[in-house]
């Protein structure tokens, strides 16, 4: 059984290469029973298969062409300090980002092959996206035998690694990073979220390097498909179960101002996460009767188990008392500073709670203290108190956090949601029961309530928040965010309600004599009001609870 090497290494020599000096295959592995090879073709041409097949890179360095093997572990890490912005004289992004649309992209990939279980017959393999809009599909013939199992992971390699690479980086960092070669891993952070990213070109010019590159995932070469035997028929193995994560949270993005959910996915089990291939949502609107694909979760993401109670603390400025331990099913935290933090890494959901943290200490095989925090992000503020123990913990700085759109009739109706592994069957697991409250779209509760006395009136007043665009520019009021500017206002007594004040359009209340002597009997020295700014889309949200 020949292997890949040799077969690289005889090829380049028939081409006028010499393989001592020339080329360096000296990472490269892998086997196969035979290729194919005609008297016509060029060697680039031959070569090409045995690069599809076994996921190479080619790139020229140091004086040899070099044969790479994907799945590297990264060379270098570039940090944000070492990024130089795309065009120097207006300071612009350190980040050029182009995405590829959906409907370029394959739907179903199958590779076609010299099948050995089927007496050296040709025999094909597929895989396929269980949702999304586009059609598209791609062959890939290979003049290589191989085996059944071995052509269906490479289908769903290509199909993973063609959604993978859709979005495409382009970036400028400084001279000492010229050695980095195309093929190489990196890892990039800027604006506080870390890629790993595979190399595709460089280009050094005077103190400065551009490179282009691609999202590099080391589990597109994992797959654990089993290919259907061509001369046997078909062969299953059992996978580990999704474990499925259903956030109606605040938008945690300025782009989130939608209708929808965040939904974030991770396997059962502590040694099964290398045979577990990401997972597709299922949404059911008939109880459980029919289930409908609703989008893929690639995943893995960082979750695991709070050890101890978060107590309660500041919302609006740095919590340096409190602290938490987690211990992470899978994944792993890491300290970042605190420009990072405040420019939003860190994010993690404990509870109900949004935090951000700047410290993490590993104290234990998968368990961290998490200090320097920020409580109450994304309005967040009123799950600050309250917190219990054993309380789930989500990173929500992750690719692995995909936003799932629903429709606003969804909206206050239980719904049931699965998240089925890829590769096992979609009634394999039950429904999740779960009712959409639009929390994404819900205004933020009103801050600096205030009330004073004139004469016998109270004049009650308040700060409005927006949910969208709250970067403070000076000069400037931070956008309404919602269609129109409108105020529920609630009076107290002893927890029920004494009277209501409904569509105020400015952030203000007259709570006069006359009224105060109706609900009380006299006029009152002291007040409890509750605020609410409204949504056109879905009503009341947060409430601001004040004593006045």
């Amino acid at each position: 059984m020949p292997d890949v090497r040799t077969l690289i290494a005889d090829l380049s020599q028939r081409a006028g290469l010499d393989p001592g000096t020339d080329i360096d295959v000296s990472a490269v592995y892998g086997k196969l029973d035979g290729m194919i090879v005609t008297s016509f073709g060029t060697a680039r041409a031959s070569l090409e298969p045995l690069l599809v097949a076994f996921m190479l890179d080619v790139a020229e360095g140091d004086g040899k062409v070099r044969f790479t093997p994907r799945g590297g572990d990264p060379v270098a890490t570039i940090g944000e300090d070492d990024l130089v912005p795309m065009d120097t004289a207006t300071g612009s992004a350190t980040l050029m980002l182009t995405r590829s649309q959906e409907a370029d992209l394959p739907r179903r990939v199958e590779v076609a092959y010299v099948a050995r279980s089927a007496d050296w017959g040709s025999g094909t393999q597929s895989a396929r996206r269980m949702v999304g809009n586009t059609v598209n599909a791609m062959t890939v013939n290979l003049p290589l035998a191989i085996g059944d199992q071995q052509a269906r992971r490479l289908a769903d390699a290509l199909l993973y690694d063609a959604w993978v690479q859709r979005e495409a980086v382009t970036f400028q960092t400084t001279a000492r990073f010229a050695w980095v070669q195309p093929g190489d891993v990196v890892t990039v952070t800027a604006a506080g979220t870390t890629r790993t990213l595979r190399i595709l070109k460089t280009d050094a010019s005077g103190l400065l390097v551009r490179m282009e590159a691609v999202p590099d995932d080391p589990e597109v070469l994992t797959s654990e498909s089993e290919g259907a035997d061509i001369g046997r028929g078909n062969v299953f193995r059992v996978i580990p179960d999704t474990v499925l994560f259903l956030l109606d949270l605040p938008a945690l993005r300025d782009e989130d101002d939608d209708s929808g959910i965040y939904v974030a996915a991770s396997f059962l089990g502590a040694d099964t996460g290398y045979r577990w291939r990401g997972a597709v949502l299922y949404l059911s609107s008939d109880d459980g009767a029919s289930f409908q694909a609703l989008a893929d979760l690639r995943g893995p993401a960082t979750w695991g188990t709070c050890q101890t109670v978060l107590g309660a603390g500041p919302a609006h400025v740095w919590d340096e008392a409190a602290s938490l331990t987690v211990t992470l099913n899978h994944g792993q935290l890491e300290s970042r500073g605190r420009a990072a933090v405040l420019n939003g890494a860190n994010a993690a959901l404990v509870g109900r709670e949004i935090i951000q943290f700047r410290d993490a200490v590993l104290t234990a095989p998968d368990t961290y203290l998490l200090s320097g925090l920020l409580r109450g992000r994304r309005g967040s503020q009123h799950a600050i108190a309250g917190h219990g123990a054993g309380e789930a913990f989500l990173l929500l700085t992750s690719y692995d956090i995909v936003r799932v759109p629903l429709a606003l009739s969804v909206l206050g109706r239980e719904r049931q949601f699965k998240g089925i592994t890829v590769g096992l069957a979609q009634d394999s697991q039950a429904g999740i029961p779960f009712t959409f409250r639009g929390t994404s779209m819900k205004p933020y509760a009103p801050c600096h309530v205030r009330g004073r006395r004139s004469g016998d009136d109270w004049l009650l007043s308040w700060v409005r928040r927006t949910r969208i665009g709250g970067g403070w520019s000076d000069g400037t009021d931070v956008p309404l965010a919602e269609e129109r500017e409108q105020y529920d206002v609630e009076i107290l007594d002893g927890g029920g309600v004494k009277r209501s004040f409904f569509g105020l359009t400015a952030p203000s209340a007259t709570y006069s004599a006359a009224q105060q002597i109706a609900d009380f009997g006299a006029p009152q020295t002291a007040l409890a009001v509750r605020v609410y700014q409204v949504s056109a889309r879905v009503g009341r949200g947060l409430p601001a609870e004040a004593s006045l």
